[in-house]
């Protein structure tokens, strides 16, 4: 026989599930709200999960980045002395340095472009890997420069140019000219540096890094490893078991001050900078559009709460007499609490499996309508349809839709069964506490309406500020012309073409592009605009004993600029007469003849360790991405600083696959066993880097949307429950005279007042958010006033839209039937 207590339960879950059966309206829109709420904090985890993957790598949590830091503030690469000697004296960690080098791999009288990283012999052992063939490399092979001619070959390098050999263990490879013996096959290593994922094709011994330095004379001595002045060496370091990151830090500081004391002419401050892996991995800018999006499903999830809130609010108004008499006959409180928490857990389970299903739905259209919307932000591609909801994702759905579910459904009945007697009576206190009086920013209905338009407001601000900025972006002059330009990355292999050749190389080779027929500019460029890969120097007027500025460090071919797009201000564009022997010439931006002020031209500057001569002034141009701050830049001829590696561009008026044709024959020609040319388009990085904006404006758009939306199904809720509780206060007031019209303003006005409150605390939210978009904003302040206006107005005509329904019904009421009912 089944004890009371649990018979009392199983009679109110059967009853509670009659309800619901009898309620079908209730239950869909209380479950598509749960899951319509919890998609996207779904979507949005996932997406977070696929932007910053954990590190791949054992104990990643011991793993440290080492860098040097710079006057008491920016940190880089340092030097390899300084590496080795905290390597050598510290006691809480293991260090290993690393850094990359070019290599041009022949293969049969072709050479391979490869990048290689030359590491100390302990690299693996910090991270944590083994080789899948072979060995890594002994302390001994790490001795003295150029004593041990070895490396290590990555996988896809071993599968791609080796046919996945088992006997490729001791064979001979050509690298720049020199022989290399193969001691080892080791799977590839990935890994995150300040956002920017980094790959090798191999790794050869740190004190044969020379040999992939682009300038012959670096090549061929040992400065990389010997100077404490070359800052080119990363450092990795795994904590020892026993000691933490703080310990370590400390330690680094101490060793920092003997650095400092044996190098006392070095520029470096505080030399050692330690970073755990995992937090470095991150670039900031990737981090605030994450944290922006997880935000924005919070908040979508909040407003989502609120109007669960109200639904089970409402509902339990209308059975709040049935529990009140049951709990004044002395009902245990358990048994009248069990049919809602029932409901609830109801409601909440079956909009957990809603959520589930509607990500995989959203995923799968997604991944056919458009696969990189979710990840654009972020700068790169993942395809949605590849993507698994994994148990502990979904346990969090779960866990999200019950208890928000089972709170908002349990709030009303506690209220309802604590035997006060004025709940046997309607707009009673006994659930909220009487009609129209709710709506008053002092009680908790008034409190929810607001709550809700500012929620809706703080993601629709965001939202508006991202499609503006877009839109100017989008129409922008960002300092040069993309359409119908062709590029192709050009490596010269430095066995076969010293710097010295690589001027002649690029006169000749441009010389032959612009033959073909249809193209109106060719050049040459060490790194094209948006995502540029610059160094920076400091400049200042010859002889002055300011400080300076600093500025990113160009070097273009003649005619560089025109076939770019980028206009020449005043003085003059490159030329061949600017001689390898002749005065040191340079062209400056804008931007960084500002910084100058007056008489730029022909003015005598020191950067870069010389002085130069400014003969001309162009434009700026966003070298990071489109939305950044042109920054200072100067621009060094080809012929001066010559070059082995950079950019070819054409432009032509021809399509891109006939123009990349011309192109390959024409470079073939010149000398067959360069690598073939991976040939694109200017305006495809451009539209790359759009992307981001479009994803980041489409996704937070679509929270918005969303959020709107429940925050108007939600104030129009609440205002229909409190104004059906207030049908008798309005009666009377109509019996004593009051006007249908003065009525209708007075429940209008009253729901203005609480929407001017909303929009007051959602625009000071929304405007703080948007300054965590500052990377993604063009030409509009977080701030911004027409954006605010325009939201204050969307906003404004959502809450009045929202009255529209509880004041007609007000506003129809027959007095007389209401008093009868009561």
């Amino acid at each position: 026989m089944m004890p009371p207590t649990v018979g009392l339960l199983f009679q109110e879950t059967t009853l509670a599930t009659r309800r619901l059966w009898r309620a079908p309206r209730f239950v869909a829109v209380a479950v598509l709200t749960v899951a319509a709420a919890t998609a996207p904090s779904l979507i949005f985890d996932l997406v977070g999960r696929a932007v910053l993957p954990p590190m791949p790598f054992a104990r990643s949590h011991d793993l440290i980045h080492v860098w040097q830091r710079f006057d008491g503030s920016s940190s880089g690469a340092g030097s390899y002395p300084r590496l080795r000697y905290l390597r050598e004296h510290s006691r809480t960690m293991d260090v290993a340095a690393q850094t990359d080098g070019t290599f041009f791999l022949d293969r049969g009288g072709s050479a391979v472009r490869l990048t290689m990283t030359a590491v100390t012999p302990n690299y693996f052992d910090v991270l944590g890997v083994r080789p899948m063939l072979g060995r890594t490399f002994r302390e001994g092979d790490n001795e003295r420069p150029f004593a041990h001619p070895e490396v290590i070959l990555s996988e896809p390098l071993w599968r791609k140019q080796f046919g996945a050999r088992a006997d490729v263990v001791g064979e001979t490879v050509v690298l720049n000219g020199e022989a290399f013996s193969v001691v080892g096959v080791m799977a590839a290593i990935k890994d995150r540096y300040r956002g920017y994922w980094r790959t090798t094709d191999g790794w050869v011994p740190a004190m044969m890094s020379p040999r992939g330095m682009l300038s012959k004379p670096w090549r061929e001595t040992a400065g990389a490893i010997e100077s404490p002045h070359t800052q080119i060496w990363l450092g990795l370091a795994r904590l020892r078991a026993g000691h933490d990151l703080r310990e370590a830090r400390a330690e680094a500081a101490l060793l920092g001050r003997e650095v400092k004391a044996l190098w006392p002419d070095d520029e470096l401050d505080a030399p050692f900078d330690l970073i755990r892996m995992s937090e470095d991995a991150i670039d900031p800018k990737i981090l605030h559009a994450v944290a922006v999006l997880k935000v924005a499903g919070v908040l979508v999830l909040v407003l989502a709460g609120l109007n669960l809130g109200s639904l089970f609010l409402t509902r339990g108004i209308e059975r709040s007499r049935a529990l009140g008499v049951h709990a004044l006959l002395g009902a245990p409180r358990m048994a009248l609490l069990w049919g809602p928490l029932w409901e609830g857990l109801f409601v909440g389970l079956l909009g957990a499996l809603g959520a589930l299903a509607l990500t995989r739905g959203a995923l799968t259209l997604l991944g056919m309508i458009e696969p990189t919307i979710l990840t654009a932000p972020f700068g790169f591609a993942v395809d949605p349809a590849g993507w698994r909801i994994e148990w502990p994702l979904a346990s969090l759905s779960f866990a999200l839709s019950v208890l928000t579910a089972l709170g908002c459904s349990l709030r009303p009945a506690l209220r309802a069964t604590r035997g006060d007697p004025s709940c046997l009576w309607r707009g009673g206190p006994g659930i909220i506490g009487g009609g129209l009086r709710q709506l008053r920013l002092t009680r908790p209905g008034g409190l929810l309406i607001a709550a809700e338009i500012a929620l809706a407001l703080a993601l629709t601000l965001p939202a508006v500020l991202l499609a503006r900025s877009l839109g100017r972006l989008v129409t922008a002059d960002v300092g040069f012309r993309p359409q119908s330009v062709v590029t192709a990355e050009l490596n010269l292999p430095t066995d076969l073409y010293p710097e010295v050749a690589a001027p002649g190389f690029v006169d000749e080779a441009t010389r032959g592009l612009k033959e073909i027929e249809g193209v109106e500019g060719a050049s040459w460029a060490s790194c094209l605009p948006i995502d540029c890969g610059f160094y920076d120097t400091a400049v200042k007027r010859a002889g002055s004993r300011e400080k300076g500025f600093g500025a990113s460090v160009h070097v273009v071919a003649p005619d560089a600029f025109r076939t770019l797009g980028i206009p020449l201000r005043s003085g003059r564009d490159f030329t061949r007469d600017d001689l390898a022997a002749g005065p040191r010439v340079a062209i400056f931006s804008e931007q960084a003849a500002r910084l100058l002020g007056a008489s730029v031209l022909g003015a005598r500057l020191e950067a870069g360790g010389g002085t130069i001569e400014v003969v001309g002034i162009v434009g700026d141009v966003p070298y990071r991405d489109l939305a950044s701050v042109p920054m200072p830049a100067i621009y060094l001829p080809l012929s001066q600083k010559p070059l082995t590696q950079g950019v070819l561009i054409v432009r032509s008026t021809r399509p891109l696959g006939h123009v990349a044709d011309r192109l390959r024959q024409t470079m073939t020609s010149l000398d067959p066993r360069l690598e073939r040319l991976a040939v694109t388009s200017l305006q495809e990085r451009v539209g790359r880097d759009l992307a981001r904006f479009h994803g980041a404006a489409w996704l937070l758009g679509a929270a918005a949307l969303l959020a709107l939306f429940l925050s108007g199904v939600g104030t129009y809720g609440l205002l229909s429950s409190f104004v059906a509780q207030g049908l008798p206060e309005i009666g009377i007031r109509m019996a004593l005279g009051a006007t249908r019209a003065r009525i209708a303003s007075s429940i209008t006005a009253t729901a203005l007042r609480l929407a001017m409150v909303g929009l007051l605390a959602g625009s000071g939210l929304g405007a703080w958010g948007a300054t965590y978009l500052r990377p993604y904003l063009f030409g509009v302040s977080p701030w911004d006033v027409r954006t605010l206006l325009l939201t204050l107005v969307v906003t404004i005509a959502l809450a009045l839209v929202t009255a529209l329904g509880p004041v007609e019904r007000a506003s129809r009421l027959d007095p007389m039937v209401v008093l009868r009912s009561e």
